[in-house]
């Protein structure tokens, strides 16, 4: 297979999970209200296509949202390595997020003196380098510990799953901490 079909595939199939996941709630009721947000978060990845370090990303998002906190979501997203400090090692990417619903009753009310649900989520994301050299690597993230405060969302020790241009698995990632707050 030649890498011009393999990207072309795999830009198909991220267009369609893109547009599946931004859809607005069709069904009449459901409650859902457009959201605004941004996103700042510290992560490292065991992968070669990621360079060893620390990595911060930077993030704007806007989706869609229930009452019950089952949503979607399409963010812009940069990701630029922070130790050591290299500006052109840096990333852009699009991204795409399923919010799963939230749990006001769950065992970790404790980390916060805020009453908090528990609100997990799942992602995709692409990330292509600034200059424009290599080809595209994309990430799965799930975010099992992500915590809903009314103003934004704290996510901790998130898992991800790094596939090369062929989505195949290529590495591993987590990220320590991701702050989301709601401008809207």
């Amino acid at each position: 297979m030649s890498t011009r079909t393999a990207r072309g595939r795999a830009a198909l199939i991220l267009a369609a999970i893109f547009s599946l996941l931004a859809a607005p709630p069709a069904a009449a009721g459901t409650g859902g209200r457009f959201s605004l947000s941004y996103a700042v978060s510290l992560e490292g990845f065991g992968s070669a296509l990621f360079g060893a370090g620390e990595y911060a990303e930077f993030a704007l998002a806007a989706g869609w949202e229930t009452r019950g906190g089952l949503g979607a979501s399409l963010s812009a997203r940069l990701l630029a390595p922070i130790n050591p400090p290299d500006i052109g090692d840096s990333l852009v990417g699009l991204g795409a997020e399923l919010s799963l619903g939230r749990l006001q009753r769950h065992p970790l009310a404790w980390m916060s003196p805020r009453s908090t649900a528990l609100a997990p989520s799942v992602g995709i994301a692409a990330y292509f380098p600034l200059s424009g050299a290599d080809s595209p690597r994309y990430v799965l993230e799930a975010e099992p510990i992500r915590l809903y405060s009314g103003y934004g969302y704290l996510a901790l020790g998130s898992p991800s799953l790094v596939l090369d241009e062929f989505l195949a698995p290529a590495g591993w990632g987590l990220a320590l901490f991701k702050f989301s707050y709601l401008l809207r």
